[in-house]
């Protein structure tokens, strides 16, 4: 073989390898899109946001099913189409009107099965049933044929003037008394409209109210005792559990629809006027306290439940689609001094001591009473022992709220601000708060007095603290360059808006993933000029890559009204149920899907402004993730498609690679100078004797 020809054959090989390389395994193919009828003008007409499409199977047939909820409150059932060169129309399977004189979008869409899963091989489908609350605030079921089961309206539960907020719903198999079948919990939020507005809800008015009322309370507790306030902090106190806030759950036996048990915002409440009747002056610091904190019955701090909030997070709210209830298990943080305490105690259970009698676990039971079923939930549980839900984790603009799930009691909560990610980054066991900002780059430099030292940030910077309250820096960088990001802002109307930051985690130096009480994340951030950032777990930067996922950057997205453009920045499982190992960064005309090194492995136009940031779910149940956008025209699908062999192949053409070289390299050692003096070597023009 000439080495002119061989180094032909070897370039094109490397270039065929280095090709497959940088085009990746996978790619998002176009597939499916429905419209609605005078779709932007509902929309534009909703106070509030849809319901997020759901990738569903109701009947159990096994085949793809998308459940969307139209702006004029009818639910449809959608069948996918496969990939294509383009978007193809989806079918109708159903549709169901609930309440036809209501024209208004649903406020809560979800799914679930109602009975377990069985043991048997040969079983008979397993159905699920649709839950949705209409904005009559009426909650409806319906089987797997979009027909009616049951229905119960919530209104006169809430207060007649007050808007729509945060809601969830939830709809599990597990059951509170025995010969139920299954559960449907629902969470909703409203704020009174005549007491705050929706432009109140930031929580200025209840700090104005609680600190009347304490002044009022303190002014009450003087010579003549309780008698002098029996008029004025009563009144104030009742007022103040009447807040303008408020986030009520309640639980239905999902069969017939009947209430096991709820939660509303005044309930459990201890009846303070009644504490401080019963006291005396010299308690009186003790009871204003006590009036400050205000806790329910059973509502301890979530500092005793700290593995399991670990285990919760990373919560990010950025807006109503946000608001979501998911299973948990909670179990109490053992207190331990030290291996000398358990050794104590695992000799007085050998002997037959005082631990010798393991406490009975009635939280995990179906037909406990709540107060008993809520001390089994704090005892926790024994290591190796099978692990089963015991409480709902509500994931809530103000943070988490842990209600106990047999009960309805409030375990504990936690105020996490919005906006922002909450996260454990370092792996240190103790919750951190990053926050991303954007503003104007030719302002001068801000002071933040929220923290100790007076931290100064500059505009479109990332700021982690960490501990509960967030009070301990923990890093403060920069997440745009200076010269491109000025001469952006000025085309841009001088300011530069910043989208939800996220974390992914990073595997060990072994490549594994440890526990996740452990785990190390990196964090990446976005801002409205397409420039994605990537930082360690120290803040020191990883990675920068700017794409064309950008929008106007006039003004953020408002919670309150629900406007502004909506940007998406979240981990991308390519596999479901799998660890996030990609990133989904999209603005209002194109996305991106990235890997954890910054190279941009697919992107994509999107053909609406997105309503919601892009979902990710897998519609055609291949095990693959796919990518859903919910715009102001409809919905729209792309599938997560392999190309078939590209690892196969790109190792086949370097294996051909290495083959060739080996093979060069012995002929060229068996020809040695005398053989190729003794032999002439043949030109293909010469002929044969």
């Amino acid at each position: 073989m000439y080495r002119r020809d061989f180094a032909i054959v070897v370039l094109s090989a490397s270039a065929l390898y280095f090709s497959l390389q940088r085009e990746g395994s996978f790619h998002f193919q176009k597939a499916w899109y429905h419209t609605f009828e005078d779709a932007s003008d509902l929309f534009a007409a909703a106070p509030y946001p849809s319901p997020k499409p759901l990738a569903v199977d109701l009947n159990g047939d096994g085949k793809p099913e998308v459940l969307v909820a139209a702006p004029n409150g009818q639910v449809q059932l959608l069948a996918p189409a496969r990939p294509g060169d383009g978007f193809a129309r989806v079918r109708v399977l159903s549709a169901a009107e609930v309440e036809p004189d209501n024209n208004m979008p649903l406020l809560a869409l979800a799914t679930g099965y109602l009975t377990p899963e069985p043991k048997e091989l040969v079983r008979a489908p397993r159905k699920q049933v649709v839950v949705l609350l209409t904005s009559s605030l009426t909650l409806h079921c319906l089987d797997h044929n979009l027909r009616p089961l049951w229905s119960q309206r919530l209104a006169p539960s809430f207060p007649a003037r007050a808007t729509h907020g945060e809601v969830a719903l939830h709809v599990s198999h597990h059951s509170v008394s025995k010969g139920d079948r299954g559960l449907v919990v629902l969470g909703a939020g409203v704020t009174h409209a005549a007491a705050a507005g929706r432009k109140l809800r930031d929580g200025a008015l209840e700090e104005a109210l609680l600190g009347e009322g304490l002044e009022r309370i303190n002014r009450g507790f003087g010579k003549d005792g309780a008698a002098s306030s029996e008029d004025g902090s009563k009144d104030v106190l009742h007022n103040l559990s009447a807040a303008p806030r408020q986030f009520n759950y309640f639980a239905f036996e999902g069969g017939k629809g009947e209430l096991r048990w709820k939660h509303e915002a005044s309930d459990f409440k201890r009846d303070l006027g009644a504490l401080q009747d019963g006291l005396s002056d010299r308690f009186s610091f003790h009871v204003t306290a006590e009036q400050a904190a205000a806790r329910e019955y059973g509502e301890e701090s979530c500092r005793a439940f700290r593995t399991s909030v670990l285990e919760a997070l990373p919560h990010s709210w950025q807006g109503s689609w946000d608001t979501a209830l998911h299973l948990a298990h909670f179990q109490r943080q053992k207190r331990g001094k030290g291996e000398q305490k358990a050794d104590l105690a695992r000799l007085a259970r050998e002997d037959g001591g005082a631990g010798s009698f393991p406490a009975q676990r009635t939280g995990l039971k179906l037909g406990g009473s709540p107060p008993n079923a809520l001390a089994g939930l704090l005892r926790g549980r024994k290591a190796g022992e099978e692990v089963s839900p015991n409480v709902l984790v509500a994931h809530l603009r103000e943070g988490i709220e842990v209600v106990h799930l047999f009960s309805g009691r409030v375990v504990c909560r936690l105020h996490l601000p919005s906006p922002g990610l909450h996260i454990d980054v370092n792996g240190d066991g103790v919750p951190d708060h990053i926050v991303a900002r954007g503003g104007d780059p030719l302002e001068d430099v801000d002071e933040d007095e929220s923290s100790a030292g007076h931290t100064h940030l500059g505009p479109c910077s990332a700021v982690a603290r960490t501990g509960i309250p967030a009070r301990a820096p923990l890093f403060n960088a920069t997440i745009c360059d200076a010269v491109p990001h000025a001469r952006l802002a000025r085309a841009s109307q001088g300011r530069v808006e910043v989208a939800q930051p996220m974390a992914l985690p990073l595997p060990g130096p072994d490549g594994e993933y440890p526990e996740p009480i452990r785990q190390r994340h990196m964090t990446v951030y976005l801002h409205s000029q397409g420039e994605v950032t990537a930082l360690d777990a120290e803040g020191d930067l990883l990675w920068k890559e700017t794409v064309d996922a950008t929008w106007t950057g006039i003004g953020p997205f408002d919670p309150e009204e629900d406007e502004g453009e909506v940007p998406t920045l979240r981990p991308l499982p390519l596999h479901t149920h799998g660890l996030p190992t990609a990133i989904l960064a999209a603005g209002t005309l194109h996305g991106y899907v990235l890997d954890m090194d910054g190279r941009v492995l697919d992107s994509m136009v999107l053909p609406s402004v997105p309503a919601q940031p892009l979902l990710v779910a897998d519609w055609n149940f291949d095990g693959l993730n796919d990518i859903m956008l919910l715009g102001h025209h409809g919905v729209f699908g792309w599938a997560q498609v392999r190309r078939p062999g590209a690892l196969s192949y790109a190792t086949l053409v370097a294996a051909l690679i290495v083959i060739m070289v080996g093979v060069f390299v012995s002929q060229a050692r068996e020809e040695g100078p005398s053989t190729k003096a003794h032999r002439p070597r043949g030109r293909s023009t010469d002929q044969a004797a």
